[in-house]
């Protein structure tokens, strides 16, 4: 071993955890995680019983970010950038973290398989070699929002491209995430351990042994994750101590008298409660799980948008192949079984609007980014569009070929698309192969979607703004939809948004029930098994720290 090499970067790695101001969980997990360079850098021999990965889990706020951004400034200041890659189950994310999705990184497929990288395309093989042959650490974030058969697939897809057999192709990986939080889409959670139930006297088909596998493998590779686990208790979203004592209370379900009234009194209309003639709620977001509102909300923050300033509105309307129907029946059944392409695309000059596909997430464009749109370029053939072009409603006959958007908050990476202005992003309508919805009794199975992939941002749905902070005044939807669920995971991941009591209002009363929804004992349960092996991890590294 180099000596002087060793110290030099035993200093830069402490340098840089004083530089965030990291506190002893976060700095324990850091250190955890970066020190391993040591062993990549100075050892011959790395066993391959050696727990190479690390869970970090902790409540929204709670500082997990502050963690990424500064191994990635380790990695850059020890001049290597290429050993680390970032990245994050969700698109908005992996924005956030300026890194990419995991499924971009392990080229899964739609359909969740690992696309076929051994035929023709060689600029695709090269791409995977040059990312992954340095590669020796990796970051996932939101890994809530990943589940067991997730987490399988990205293990067998890091084995095939590091040529490793050892878990995660033996890179050195940090999971983050919080399991209070949104559960994964259409995937088993990642704390429910699977099982196989079988009818009495019947046989189990293949099938469904086939899916327990796979997902029994996802939760084992999980459980040795978890094995090395730190646990932030920090708050660093919300300054106000009443703000964060309360969301805990709501993510355990623990929620006072006080509580419910202090919450009640952020309601429209309330005696005591915000005043909605101010300019600062005309403004606000507005946070709903409820599709229809949101799009309701949107189509008439538009119209009102304007009103206020006299810029142009857009209408995209989709182009459908292979489906036979009236498009005014499809807007309300279908947009929110399309993957986020409307049937009509609202765009506003000068307004808000959330990218709803990853287009460019290696420069922050990704599905659930925040841009302004700046200019919409109508299709040439659009005889429609071109002709009522000056009106301040402009009707599209097609998708435009061409949409300008800016991030809202900026980056200089990107080029210049657009004459004289440098970071504007041109988002270019994409192809969608989407199920035909059963109410249209059509006989295809599947039509053919073209759409500009955005949707107006005067308001979100939940599961947007997982992971965000809000540092502005924003509206709440609590009113319980008429189908699904309301989980209290729902409930704390839209109030946990907010910094000051102050930014927060509710749209309408809400039922009066609607925070006694039974907490969910699994992971009230795995949450003593997470402190559990929080303790082991922290008696660990202490007795290494004694040992030096």
């Amino acid at each position: 071993m180099n000596n002087s090499k060793a110290v030099e970067m035993d200093d830069i790695i402490e340098t840089t955890g004083v530089k965030y101001e990291l506190d002893k969980e976060q700095s324990r997990a850091y250190h955890i995680f970066v020190d391993h360079l040591k062993a990549v850098e100075f050892s011959e021999f790395q066993a391959d019983t050696e727990n190479r990965c690390l869970y970090v889990g902790g409540g929204a706020g709670s500082g997990k970010s502050r963690i990424i951004h500064a191994i990635e400034e380790v990695f850059q200041r020890l001049g290597k950038p290429e050993k680390l890659l970032v990245s994050a189950t969700t698109g908005v994310a992996a924005q956030l973290i300026k890194g990419s999705t995991i499924d971009a990184l392990c080229k899964f497929g739609k359909k969740g398989g690992v696309q076929n990288i051994r035929g023709d395309n060689e600029d695709t093989i090269i791409d995977i070699a040059n990312y992954w042959l340095s590669c020796e650490f990796l970051v996932v974030d939101e890994i809530s929002m990943g589940g067991c058969h997730k987490l399988r697939r990205i293990s067998k897809a890091l084995k095939r491209f590091k040529g490793n057999s050892l878990p995660f192709g033996g890179l050195y990986v940090l999971f983050i995430g919080d399991f209070q939080q949104l559960k994964p889409v259409k995937d088993r959670p990642l704390f429910v351990e699977p099982l196989l139930r079988q009818k009495s006297g019947k046989s189990i088909k293949k099938k469904v042994e086939d899916e327990y596998r796979r997902a029994r493998d996802g939760y084992m590779l999980w459980k040795d994750v978890t094995e090395r686990t730190v646990m932030l208790t920090g708050q660093y979203r919300a300054s106000d101590k009443f703000v964060s004592s309360f969301l805990d209370r709501v993510a355990r379900g623990q929620m006072t008298f006080e509580d419910k009234e202090s919450l009640r009194k952020r309601v429209f209309g309330h005696p005591e409660g915000p005043d909605i003639n101010m300019k600062d709620w005309r403004d606000a977001i507005l946070i709903t799980p409820r599709n229809a509102l949101r799009q309701a909300w949107n189509n008439n923050a538009a119209l009102r948008h304007v009103e206020d300033t006299g810029h142009q509105i857009f209408i995209s309307p989709s182009k459908d192949e292979g489906i036979n129907c009236k498009r005014s029946d499809m807007v309300w059944t279908v947009d929110s079984r399309t993957e986020f392409l409307a049937t009509w695309n609202v765009l506003c000059i000068e307004g808000p609007a959330l990218v709803t596909a990853n287009a460019a997430v290696e420069l922050g464009v990704a599905n659930g980014t925040e841009v302004i749109v700046k200019a919409v370029i109508p299709d040439p053939e659009d005889e429609e569009g071109w002709n009522n072009i000056e009106n301040p409603i402009v009707k599209l006959g097609c998708p435009p070929i061409c949409v300008f958007v800016e991030l809202l908050n900026g980056n200089g990476d990107i080029e210049e698309y657009y004459p004289g202005k440098r970071g504007w992003f041109p988002l270019l309508p994409i192809k969608e192969e989407i199920v035909t919805p059963p109410e249209f009794h059509a006989h295809e199975r599947t039509f053919v979607r073209t759409q500009i992939p955005s949707t107006p941002g005067f308001s979100m749905s939940d599961y947007r703004v997982q992971g965000r902070g809000i540092s502005r005044k924003f509206i709440l939807d609590l009113r319980r939809p008429p189908t699904g669920r309301l989980d209290l995971q729902n409930i704390y991941v839209m109030l946990s948004r907010m910094v000051n009591w102050e930014d927060l209002a509710i749209l309408r009363p809400y039922q009066d029930d609607i925070f006694d929804i039974p907490v969910n004992t699994k992971y009230v349960d795995y949450e003593k098994y997470l402190k559990e092996r929080d303790r082991e991890t922290r008696n660990w590294y202490e007795s290494l720290i004694v040992t030096r």
